[in-house]
This record gives C-alpha cells, sequence and structure tokens, in this order.
C-alpha cells in the first residue's frame, strides 16, 4: 500500500495489524496465481505457480521487480528452449528479501540468478540442462540455499562470484559440464551437507576467495579434484 498505510507486524503474520491514512483497497501479501511467465511486481507478494510452462523462448520466465516477494512453484516446472543467450528460469537484480521455493528450472541459460541480491532464500530447487550455470549469486550476500539439487547444467551447479555470507545447505550436484560448486573471489560463505559427484571438471572449487567454510561434503568420481581451493583460505 506504499505511503498509504503502516504494518506493525509482519504482513505474513497470522492477525496482522497496520493503520491506513485514507479510504480505498488494501491488499496484503497478494502476488497471484501464475500460469505464465512474467514480472513479479507486486511488494510484499506472494505468487503461486498453477501450471508447469513449457519451451519458453521469451527471455526471462521470472522476471522479480520488487522486494520482499515469495514465488512458490508448487513442485511445477518452468522450461526455456536451450537458448544461448543470456536468459534465466528467474531472474533477480538488485533486490532484498527474495524467497524462490519448490521450484524446477531447466533449459534457460541459467536457471536462478540472483543478480546483486541480498537477504534470500532458493529452497527445495532442482535445476538441470541449463546451458550455463544452475544456480548463480553474482554480487550477492546474505543468503540461504536449501535442498538444491543441480544437474546437466553446461557450465556449473552452483556458482557464488563476488558474494559473501551466503549460506549452503543440503546441495547436490552431478554431472556438470565444469564444476559442481564454484567460489570465485568471494567470502565468508557456508557450505554444510554438500554431496557433489561425477562432475566434468571438480567437485567443488575455491578461487581467490578467503573465510570460506565448508562442512560434511561428499565428492567423489569427478574428472579433476573432489576439492580444488586456488589461492584461498
Amino acid at each position: 500500500c506504499g505511503n498509504l498505510c503502516h504494518n506493525f507486524t509482519s504482513l505474513t503474520a497470522t492477525n496482522v495489524v497496520f493503520n491506513v491514512t485514507s479510504w480505498t483497497n488494501y491488499s496484503i501479501g497478494e502476488g497471484g496465481f501464475l500460469t505464465t511467465c512474467g514480472q513479479l511486481s507486486v511488494p510484499n507478494g506472494v505468487y503461486k505457480l498453477q501450471n508447469d510452462i513449457t519451451n519458453f523462448a521469451g527471455g526471462n520466465c521470472f522476471n522479480v521487480t520488487e522486494d520482499n516477494i515469495v514465488l512458490d512453484g508448487q513442485g511445477h516446472t518452468i522450461d526455456g528452449v536451450d537458448a544461448l543467450v543470456d536468459d534465466s528460469g528467474v531472474y533477480a537484480l538488485v533486490r532484498t528479501n527474495i524467497t524462490v521455493k519448490n521450484l524446477n528450472v531447466m533449459d534457460f541459460n541459467k536457471g536462478v540468478n540472483f543478480f546483486g541480491t541480498n537477504d534470500g532464500a532458493i529452497s527445495n530447487v532442482s535445476v538441470s540442462s541449463n546451458g550455463d550455470t544452475g544456480v548463480y549469486l553474482f554480487a550477492s550476500s546474505n543468503n540461504f540455499l536449501s535442498n538444491i539439487t543441480s544437474y546437466l547444467n553446461g557450465q556449473r551447479g552452483v556458482l557464488i562470484y563476488l558474494g559473501s555470507n551466503n549460506n549452503l545447505t543440503n546441495v547436490s550436484t552431478y554431472w556438470n559440464g565444469a564444476d559442481g560448486i564454484q567460489v570465485s573471489e568471494s567470502s565468508s560463505n557456508n557450505l554444510h551437507f554438500i554431496t557433489t559427484n561425477n562432475n566434468v571438471q571438480r567437485g567443488i572449487y575455491v578461487l581467490n576467495s578467503l573465510n570460506n567454510s565448508l562442512s560434511d561434503v561428499v565428492s567423489s568420481f569427478n574428472t579433476l579434484e573432489g576439492l580444488y581451493i586456488y589461492e584461498s583460505n
């Protein structure tokens, strides 16, 4: 409701308390039901995908243009056309508190792409057969990734580049064209309960990065190293 009202409790609470400054129509946390790709542009909106989307050829499928948005795929799949252009299944550019969950993403250039996006979450997501990277965090911090499966992507299963304080838990990457997970020029990221197997290059590649934490990692049958740390600590 912009400048017309102020909420005193979370907009997702069972009982929401807020004031208003004028008579009009107000909505709380509404985003809507999705049946096609498009912009997610309602602040505090909760969007729920109602069906699979196949062979989408119009660039980014879901383009997040406001903060505090939830995209719930409800187990459905969004599918591109294996284009070589830099499209993404879900794209959030310089946003805050974006949640992507319960979604399968395939056949884009990047599956889920957080570009300069902080304080978000990606959970219960499968990304596969994307031309470049399954999950891409560029210059993004304080995001939580959990229960991610990323496989058969052209380059990396997960890439963190110029990011910090991101947390990855229960992530599986396999059969990717380069590395299962790459952390590059990034700091203070935490990777826990990681399984990364059968990738064409490395299971996990940490490059020019500082103060990253890895624990409970299983990395096997990768063509090169299971874990390669270069100029990092």
